[in-house]
């Protein structure tokens, strides 16, 4: 039976110890607790968890961690050799890599060459954020055997003026208007965080409202 405060001291030291082997979670602590409640919520709506995109592997410690309490698979998906080694050796650094499987290419090239079988209860897409890249994420989604519970975002209204990094624009064009992602992380709303009127030094900006990240239930 699940434990929720067995869970929270298990995260808060796997939070310490990803720290201390200096690969923490780049996303922030309202984005993982939103993400993490999800999964924990709505375990029985599939059999896996399909994450594109670990970087060093912060997130996908605790995404390890959830699924291992709810008994479903994870599917890590990256295209870039060091963050697949690096997210490797964080999970198996935790003892959490038994039921963690890692694909390095793009996710279209994951749905056509390995066709999973089962259901995702959620897929986090969190690769390459420009609007193409986006924009073939979701079609791959589409092309899947089975249809996920639900799709989750990060940097949902972040924002470049060359680099076209407009993912909530995507998930608009894809799903048509009508579609409603529930915003989770931190809420941008103009105060303490980039905006276009003050990007960050290398362009980047929050749009306004907008949200860290978003999750849309399909």
């Amino acid at each position: 039976m699940f434990d929720s405060a067995e869970f929270q001291d298990k995260l808060t030291l796997l939070r310490k110890r990803s720290a201390d082997f200096g690969k923490p979670s780049w996303t922030s602590a309202e984005y993982q607790r939103d993400m993490l409640e999800f999964i924990l919520g709505n375990s029985r709506e599939g059999q896996s968890i399909i994450e594109i995109g670990c970087y060093k592997g912060g997130l996908t410690a605790m995404l390890a961690l959830a699924c291992k309490e709810v008994g479903l698979t994870l599917d890590v998906i990256d295209i870039m050799p060091s963050s697949i080694e690096s997210a490797c050796t964080l999970l198996s650094e935790l003892h959490l890599s038994d039921h963690v499987m890692f694909y390095r290419g793009t996710f279209p090239q994951y749905v056509s060459q390995r066709r999973p079988s089962t259901k995702a209860a959620l897929c986090i897409l969190d690769g390459d954020h420009a609007y193409p890249a986006v924009i073939e994420d979701l079609a791959a989604v589409d092309a899947l055997p089975a249809r996920p519970y639900a799709l989750a975002f990060h940097d949902y209204s972040l924002r470049h003026p060359t680099t076209n990094e407009r993912v909530s624009d995507a998930i608009r064009d894809h799903f048509g208007p009508s579609a409603a992602p529930r915003p989770i992380g931190l809420v941008m709303n103009g105060q303490g965080h980039a905006t276009k009127e003050h990007p960050q030094e290398d362009g980047h900006y929050w749009e306004v409202p907008g949200s860290e990240g978003a999750i849309l239930v399909l």
